[in-house]
């Protein structure tokens, strides 16, 4: 543009154009979508566009409720595991491999507050909730909403467990509308607008990701069984077990001194003893006793007692309390005149208002969810050792107002648990995810998948002059930066490793080398794993790293990581990071997640310059060498940033990398 000369200004329009994906139906984990965008359009504008449909979570069993959300940090980004762009003549414009694990990548560091508000919107991701925020100090989580989390949110009616009495199900979960834009592929994070009429069109294909990568439970109730570990302090954490509302905690009392004196006792199908008066109160159903003294002897010996009245318990044969003792014919001479009691069991449990569980739908558990108690206090080897699992599943979470006036959360099992051994007040509520195993597979269903375009309008003429001048010209060129993906496998027991990397980029910008979990996980081990396990980088006690390309090291040392295996800042990989991170694209606006979103960078040029990889030979040099071995199988995607071209000449359509 020139101060001098008047330039010649377009007025052009815009609108959005929906195009449905071919198969209008649902799709799910390993699935395939298909969209065909028909060269009609002609222009449009691809950062405006979006990838919309609906997305509804399933818990995959019956028998298992849970709250489930989709990756925190990346929403519905994860369901997507690769994205193949190719022309309407079939000619592969991009293909977008590990793409959820590249927007993994992205979204750790190119973030701010107001990102991620926006994010959630549209995306699927999740943010904080000071509702259910930690008061134990713990950081702020991104996983722990049960108040307005979008997959589960109350509404208010009962089939959302609004009440704490419904079974948590496949109905409790919303349909979500999601809005994606496709920030892993580079024609679509392009803010040119792109020239449909010249690719003779778009066929975009998705291939869906599995679902146990995608979705993880709450932060609020997983736990690990090292004591000090931070996901502890996001726990519910126990007052007291019983019937009883007491301001004051007890936690899992097994004192046995209260007495039962037996007056009578029952000759029936279920049999029954009278006691004195509020004696039936002193113990919960299922608690352990052993009768002696009694004559028949058919009375004595081991039985489960369930409270009747004030004043009558009913005698079973077996924890559960499936089973009455039947003592019809067993004519009484003399009632029991010792009973011992045994075991304690518990099937009501109160909760401390610790971590903001106050009211009902604060509460991390849903009913028909499978629990275990721990003992933060006993610990070995830096390990929690003392667990006890609570029998049958959650039946009922209400709201209480305890002997003090405080409001609290009880919860009540289906089944009463035989304690052996006492648990202290504060000890931690948590998920057990052992007894969801067997049938737990939870899925994702999508729907009225399309995708909407932001159709720009050209002015009339203006397309035949484009076409015109091509003539003249003789090409048209359309650049986008792009990644391509290589990948290279490694075990955990390789503590030295050299990744060759055929790299064939005349225009290559940098590197993220990204190594994650690799090994496999069945759907309850993998709910219960860290957040974006599947799709963060994991340092994994590595040593360091050295690049060497065109004969020689880059930088010209090693660069040292082991500090980073501890959160801790290593100056030179930071440095290295930013300038990768830049140069692919990518604004290195928060290096909060360095650690926990771990990558082996390496810019290959500086200001907006590119480096020909061509003919030359690319390595990767890591090493383990610290004390603590790796424990991950893993597998490193190599995401080389480069800078692609659209070449349409003399009618003919190439790619040139």
């Amino acid at each position: 543009m020139s101060f001098w000369q008047a330039n010649t200004k377009l007025a052009i329009g815009q609108k959005s154009v929906s195009i449905p994906a071919e198969v209008q139906g649902e799709y799910g984990e390993n699935g395939k979508i298909t969209i065909k965008i028909d060269p009609s359009t002609e222009f449009f504008q691809p950062t405006e566009s979006y990838l919309s449909f609906r997305l509804k979570l399933k818990l995959g069993s019956a028998g298992n409720g849970m709250r489930l959300q989709l990756n925190p940090d990346i929403g519905a980004h994860s369901l997507l595991r690769d994205v193949r762009i190719m022309s309407g003549t079939g000619v592969v414009l991009e293909e977008s491999i590990a793409y959820n694990v590249q927007v993994q990548q992205m979204y750790a560091y190119d973030s701010n507050d107001n990102i991620r508000r926006k994010r959630a919107l549209t995306e699927g991701t999740t943010l904080h909730q000071p509702l259910n925020r930690s008061t134990t100090g713990a950081d702020r989580s991104n996983r722990n909403a049960t108040v307005t989390n979008p997959y589960f949110a109350d509404d208010g009616s009962t089939k959302y467990n609004a009440d704490g009495t419904q079974v948590f199900d496949d109905d409790s979960f919303h349909h979500v509308k999601i809005c994606l834009p496709l920030k892993g592929s580079g024609i679509f994070r392009n803010p040119k607008i792109f020239p449909l009429m010249l690719t003779q069109g778009l066929r975009i294909e998705i291939f869906l990701e599995e679902a146990r990568k995608c979705i993880c439970n709450l932060a609020t109730t997983q736990v690990s069984d090292i004591a000090a570990a931070p996901q502890n302090l996001y726990l519910p954490r126990l007052l007291s077990a019983g019937p009883d509302a007491a301001g004051t905690g007890t936690g899992v009392s097994i004192a046995t001194t209260d007495t039962i004196t037996v007056s009578a006792i029952s000759e029936a199908t279920t049999c029954v003893m009278t006691v004195g008066a509020g004696e039936a109160d002193h113990y919960q159903d299922g608690t352990k006793v052993t009768l002696s003294g009694a004559d028949p002897v058919f009375y004595n010996g081991v039985r489960y007692i369930k409270k009747l009245t004030s004043t009558t318990i009913g005698l079973y044969t077996d924890a559960d309390l499936a089973t009455p003792l039947d003592s019809t014919g067993q004519t009484v001479v003399k009632p029991p005149t010792g009973v011992a009691i045994d075991t304690v069991a518990y099937s009501t449990f109160l909760l401390e208002q610790t971590n903001a569980l106050i009211a009902t739908k604060q509460c991390p558990f849903v009913v028909n969810q499978s629990l275990m108690l721990w003992d933060p206090a006993t610990v070995t080897a830096g390990k929690m050792t003392s667990s006890q699992v609570l029998n049958g599943k959650v039946a009922t979470v209400e709201q209480v107002t305890d002997t003090g006036g405080a409001k609290r959360l009880k919860i009540t099992m289906t089944l009463p648990t035989l304690f052996p051994t006492a648990f202290p007040t504060s000890s931690l509520l948590a998920c057990n995810t052992t007894a969801i195993v067997t049938g737990f597979s939870p899925q994702f269903v999508m729907d009225e998948v399309e995708m909407v375009l932001q159709k720009i309008i050209m002015p009339s003429g203006y397309v035949s002059t484009m076409m015109k001048s091509m003539k003249e010209n003789g090409m048209i060129r359309y650049d986008f930066n792009a990644m391509q993906t290589y990948k290279y496998s490694m075990l955990s027991s390789d503590t030295e490793g050299t990744i060759m990397l055929p790299l064939q980029n005349s225009r290559a910008k940098a590197m993220l080398c990204c190594p994650v979990d690799a090994s496999s996980y069945t759907p309850a081990a993998a709910i219960a794993k860290p957040q974006g396990f599947a799709f963060r980088g994991h340092s994994d006690n590595i040593t360091e790293y050295r690049f060497t390309y065109n004969g020689k090291m880059n930088p010209d040392r090693p660069v040292p990581l082991a500090k980073v295996n501890s959160g801790l800042q290593e100056q030179q990989h930071l440095i290295e990071l930013d300038k990768a991170l830049a140069m692919s694209g990518i604004t290195p606006a928060c290096m909060q997640e360095f650690a926990t979103s771990f990558i082996v960078p390496r810019a290959l040029s500086l200001q907006g310059g590119s480096y020909d990889t061509r003919s030359k030979d690319f390595q990767l040099q890591v090493s383990y060498r610290e004390a603590t071995a790796p424990a991950l199988n893993k597998l490193w995607h190599i995401f080389v940033s480069h800078v692609r071209s659209i070449v349409v000449k003399q009618g003919n359509l190439t790619v040139q990398v």
